[in-house]
């Protein structure tokens, strides 16, 4: 997930998975994996794009753990 997350075209793989990914476990742990990494996505021209997706599309407790960082 980090190299797709940093990448042209993986970051729109991992936006696409947040949206519809079946597997909600998955998804959770992608969600675990990307807030970790929010300072460096934030700073990253793909992966500010993901940032800005989990910050619009997110479910309200996985917000809240964004803002903690």
């Amino acid at each position: 997930i980090e190299k797709l997350s940093f990448h042209s075209f993986g970051c729109r793989v991992v936006q696409k998975y947040l949206e519809s990914g079946r597997n909600e476990q998955i998804r959770v742990k992608m969600m675990d994996i990307l807030i970790g990494m929010t300072l460096r996505l934030s700073k990253c021209q793909y992966g500010n794009y993901i940032m800005q997706h989990i910050v619009t599309n997110t479910r309200e407790y996985e917000y809240q753990l964004l803002k903690i960082f």
